[in-house]
């Protein structure tokens, strides 16, 4: 981004701006340890960030992408990933994690959903917050009762072919 702002013609202070508000969608980055240019800044970027998580998880295929992200991880050699299972089991945790992320670390701006719904489509819900709760009562439904064939119910979009599911990378 940087290189890319400098060949047009952006201010680096331009730059700054809109780097602080990317990092905001890293799990891994401390965002009270940012330098925001102004409380606006600081605003987007805890837009951002909220954003970016409630878009993935509340996305009807999410829980269908998961044996991807754990592929991914595993090939990128995470310390502590255990199995397949492992990694679904220890989701609904990440999404409890993802609630204290959006209430200690992006100031609650998850709140602003509902009202966005009630303004933008006359629905008093948080269509983001209900879809995720619905994967995750899901998912858990899943690991409870099918914990031989779980991949077999997560197969509900059409995201995955057979040739695909059945593949393994070693």
């Amino acid at each position: 981004m940087e290189h890319y702002f400098a060949d047009r013609g952006v201010s680096r202070e331009d730059f700054q701006f809109c780097r602080n508000i990317l990092n905001c969608t890293g799990l891994d980055v401390a965002i009270d340890r940012i330098e925001f240019a102004s409380p606006e800044n600081e605003l987007l970027g805890k837009m951002l960030g909220a954003a970016d998580l409630l878009g993935q998880m509340a996305d009807r295929t999410y829980l269908e992408k998961l044996p991807f992200l754990y592929d991914e991880f595993r090939i990128a050699g995470i310390a502590g990933l255990g199995s397949e299972l492992d990694f679904l089991k220890d989701t609904p945790k990440f999404f409890e994690m993802t609630k204290a992320r959006f209430r200690d670390e992006l100031g609650g701006v998850d709140r602003y959903m509902r009202p966005h719904f009630q303004v933008r489509w006359g629905i008093d819900e948080d269509l983001y917050m209900a879809a995720i709760q619905r994967g995750m009562a899901y998912l858990k439904q899943i690991i409870e009762h099918h914990p031989n064939d779980y991949r077999r119910h997560l197969r509900r979009g059409g995201l995955i072919t057979d040739t695909e599911w059945n593949r393994e990378i070693r």
